[in-house]
Formats: C-alpha cells, structure tokens, sequence
C-alpha cells in the first residue's frame, strides 16, 4: 500500500522563479530514485506539497522537509495509506495556486486545529481537492 503525507508550510523568503526550479530540480532527481511522486502547489510564499510513495521513504523525505531552513511552520494535514499513487506520472508536479485556489484549499484544511485521518479512510477530500486543481491544469 502506498503512504500519503500532505503537509503546508510558509517560505522562508520569497521564492524567485530560480528558486522554485532548483527545488524542483533536486526533488525530481531524489524522488525518482526513492519511487517518490506527487506535487508541489506554490503562491506568494505559501506551500503545499503531497508526497506519496513507500512509507519509509516519505517519512525520511518528510523528516528532512521539516529540518530545510528554506521554509518553515511545517504543519502536516494528511498521514495515512491511500490505496494507489494519485500523481503517478510525476516525480514532483509543479503548479503556481491563484489566490482563489489556495483560500478554497484552506477552507476545507483547519490549519490551526488539524484532525488525524483515519489509517482506513482511502481519497480524503484534502487529496481530491489537491489532485483536482492539478487536473483542471495539467489533465491527469
């Protein structure tokens, strides 16, 4: 079974284009290594990432995500097993949010009170949610 985590955080400075490309330079060459997939959202400092792959293997990439000085307030929203990669054909997917996107993603992630998923819980409305504003850009 695979293993999901979704996790927010805030940079540490504003990313410039070349920032954001080195990130996910290094993290498609490592995550293709490691059978790591998913995405990586992005808007005016704010960050949301899935990581989805074999539980070990998220959770030490997950361990050293939250020691990178170049973002901060980690706060994972999703940790449990999903039945199958939901961004398969990606070693990391990229995708800039609108204003719009990011705030409808908040209204349904309580950032300040997050709530444990069930283990046996399968596509969250969190992932549907992600997976969705990738679809409508890059047609999964």
């Amino acid at each position: 079974m695979t293993h999901c985590i979704i996790y927010f955080s805030t940079s540490s400075w504003s990313f410039t284009s070349e920032d954001i490309q080195d990130i996910l330079q290094q993290s498609r060459s490592r995550n293709a290594q490691v059978g790591i997939t998913g995405v990586l959202l992005y808007m005016h400092g704010h960050i949301i990432q899935v990581l989805e792959g074999d539980k070990p293997a998220v959770d030490d990439l997950f361990e050293r995500i939250k020691k990178d000085t170049r973002h901060k307030q980690v706060i994972c929203v999703l940790n449990q097993s999903i039945k199958a990669h939901l961004f398969s054909q990606w070693s990391m997917g990229y995708e800039t949010l609108t204003t719009q996107q990011f705030d409808e993603i908040r209204t349904i992630i309580d950032l300040d009170k997050p709530k444990p998923v069930s283990e046996t819980e399968n596509e969250s409305a969190i992932v549907k949610t992600l997976r969705g504003f990738y679809k409508i850009n890059h047609q999964l």
